[in-house]
């Protein structure tokens, strides 16, 4: 049979272990990039040298019971990220800004630095109103799941309901709130969170402030009838390609 995604069929000693490497791995990514930052300084590069650092999501460690996996489901423990840029001669050192943004906010605030005017059809927005005026609380943040590229069929996911990309789910975020949207067969069910008063996200609030779940949902429904963008084709993989990404267990 197909492997269940969210299926561990590991020890409690065994999952401790491998957080204790993910954490490694953060520690050792932690310490190359400040190699990189004073090997800058050293060459007298930092003045005139743009620094991003990014993920596309995080992973899922025992949040919600779910172990190592991010692309299926919403949760914070996979969408937030770090993103943090380094510019001295351009940007303020040392300000940390709470509000929720988004990674298709990112090239267009590259285009803001760059002085660049970006394309009309790029999603998102610069990010140098965050720095102008503090944010905008009432900013809709929004996410959807996916499935990869390279999808072998061998994968069952149990909390996909809906067969093809109708049973993406969806999210939005509006300041402290989020609402995750679950497409099933009988009708979309709804999971809301105060992620400032639970930031795990235990305990879902739909059925006590329907108020909110039809607020947000409104925004939801705006962002899934947005005009959509221009056709692409899914890319072709060649084989070699998917015998790097078998080797790094990413195809089975």
């Amino acid at each position: 049979g197909r492997r269940r995604i969210f299926d561990v069929n590991a020890s409690d000693e065994a999952i401790r272990e491998t957080v204790d490497l993910y954490d490694g791995e953060i520690a050792f990514t932690d310490r190359e990039i400040g190699r990189l930052l004073a090997a800058l300084d050293a060459r007298g590069l930092s003045g005139n040298t743009l620094v991003v650092l990014t993920a596309d999501h995080g992973e899922s460690l025992g949040e919600q019971g779910l172990f190592f996996a991010h692309t299926h489901y919403l949760y914070d423990s996979t969408q937030r990220v770090p993103l943090l840029f380094r510019y001295p001669t351009f940007l303020p050192a040392g300000r940390l800004i709470d509000d929720p943004v988004s990674l298709v906010d990112l090239a267009p605030t590259l285009h803001q630095i760059a002085g660049v005017e970006p394309p009309p059809e790029m999603e998102g927005e610069g990010l140098f109103f965050l720095l102008r005026d503090g944010g905008r609380a009432d900013r809709p943040v929004y996410a959807e799941n996916g499935r990869t590229v390279l999808n072998s069929g061998e994968e069952e996911n149990p909390r996909w309901h809906v067969e093809g990309d109708a049973g993406r789910w969806n999210m939005v975020r509006v300041g402290d709130w989020k609402l995750i949207r679950i497409p099933s067969p009988a009708g979309p069910t709804h999971e809301l969170y105060d992620l400032r008063q639970d930031p795990q996200e235990a305990t879902n609030l739909a059925a006590h402030r329907p108020d909110l779940v039809e607020e947000l949902g409104r925004h939801l429904e705006l962002w899934l009838g947005r005009p959509a963008g221009a056709a692409t084709q899914s890319p072709e993989v060649d084989e070699e390609t998917v015998q790097g990404l078998r080797a790094l267990g990413y195809v089975r």
